[in-house]
């Protein structure tokens, strides 16, 4: 099986094990998904039912898989099946699964037979389990955005008082412009003060003698 096709069985792996039944012209399709419609026959999980008489269309190890962003397609063959005295097909049966995408969650009564002959049957399973969910918006980006929202009004908000109820001119019609005049200042000395890492080393005697000359540092050194 390609990694493709366990894609998809991912996709609908929470309808694995149901069954779901349809009628049409007095006859009764019994459709299992990965699963035995009737648990008295191994694999067959699509069959059409006529009073007492079972036949199988389709088998479910004979299954194919594929599909898009919002369906997948599960095809179950069913070679040798119509070899069946009941059935009319001269060729193999077998039967089309669709699972599309429907955002209300009502595939027990939707679930239909929309095409029919005597060799292949389609079906059609409207469900929530194959459409694309939204993502949800984390937590983070819901702050980061709220955050933005009120730098913005506060920059908005503050230019248009201070235009009109201080009258105040070009750069200055910025709310708290000393400060932000002097953040870049700040900012710096804060990084120089926590990462610095070149400290003066002390001086020691023989740099601070070496400073004086011959004349100097014997005062220095006799002075009390």
């Amino acid at each position: 099986m390609s990694l493709e096709e366990e894609k998809f069985l991912d996709r609908i792996s929470p309808l694995f094990g149901q069954t779901y039944k349809t009628e049409k012209n007095g006859l009764t399709y019994v459709v299992g998904i990965c699963v035995d419609a009737p648990k008295s026959q191994i694999n067959a999980s699509v069959v059409k039912i006529k009073g007492d008489t079972t036949l199988v269309v389709g088998r479910r190890n004979e299954s194919q898989i594929l599909g898009g962003d919002t369906w997948v397609l599960l095809r179950y063959g069913c070679e040798g099946c119509a070899n069946n005295k009941e059935s009319k097909c001269l060729g193999n049966h077998s039967a089309s699964i669709y699972i599309v995408c429907d955002s209300i969650d009502h595939e027990e009564t939707a679930f239909k037979l929309t095409e029919e002959n005597d060799c292949h049957y389609e079906f059609v399973l409207p469900t929530t389990i194959v459409c694309e969910h939204e993502k949800e918006v984390s937590g983070s980006t819901v702050f980061l955005i709220l955050l933005l929202v009120a730098l913005f009004m506060y920059f908005v908000v503050g230019v248009i008082y201070r235009r009109f109820a201080l009258n105040a001119q070009g750069c200055h019609q910025l709310p708290h412009f000393n400060f932000w005049q002097r953040i870049g200042t700040l900012c710096s000395d804060g990084c120089h003060y926590i990462c610095r890492c070149d400290t003066e080393p002390e001086d020691s005697w023989n740099n601070i003698t070496s400073n004086f000359d011959t004349s100097d540092r014997d005062d220095a050194l006799l002075k009390p």
